[in-house]
């Protein structure tokens, strides 16, 4: 009975390990449906839902051997899931800053410009006809980001196809 139950756990370890390790593709496709929905035009409502789909399968092989054994492609595809989850944080808050001028444009010096900032340091102000002073255009830091988070996942293609 004891040997039998050290060889089941023993087997159960094993291939716990084994499904661990062999997440990075799994990761890296649960991104590519990220940015499949993106093209394709997932409505604010869903996307949450979207990026907490992936970041499942992102932290299941992250914790993995693979991803120890392999830090560049572990590399891109946290930086890629971190692009969608900051896209996430913006996309709330150009839904909660209404006050600032209108939902789609925010000025820097503002709580919520800040706030974008924080999240996307490649936030890129904008001076817009008539405006008052430099503002974030959230439409094109989220498209932005999402590039971002694109040419990560063509590098992390390119670590597995070598593979």
């Amino acid at each position: 009975m004891r040997k039998t139950l050290g060889i089941a756990l023993i087997i159960l370890l094993g291939l716990s390990e084994l499904a661990l390790g062999q997440t990075g593709m799994d990761a890296f496709k649960s991104l590519k449906k990220v940015e499949a929905k993106i093209e394709s035009g997932v409505l604010n409502k869903d996307y949450p839902q979207v990026v907490a789909h992936a970041k499942q399968k992102v932290n299941m092989f992250l914790k993995s051997s693979e991803a120890k054994n392999n830090h560049q492609l572990a590399y891109h595809i946290k930086t890629a899931m971190d692009y969608y989850m900051a896209a996430e944080d913006i996309w709330n808050i150009k839904f909660n800053c209404m006050d600032d001028f209108v939902m789609e444009i925010i000025s820097i010096n503002s709580n919520c410009g800040m706030q974008i900032k924080r999240l996307y340091h490649n936030s890129k102000a904008e001076i817009l006809p008539g405006n008052l002073g430099p503002v974030y255009v959230v439409s094109n830091i989220l498209r932005n980001i999402f590039n971002d988070a694109s040419k990560q996942l063509k590098k992390a293609s390119e670590i597995l196809k070598s593979k």
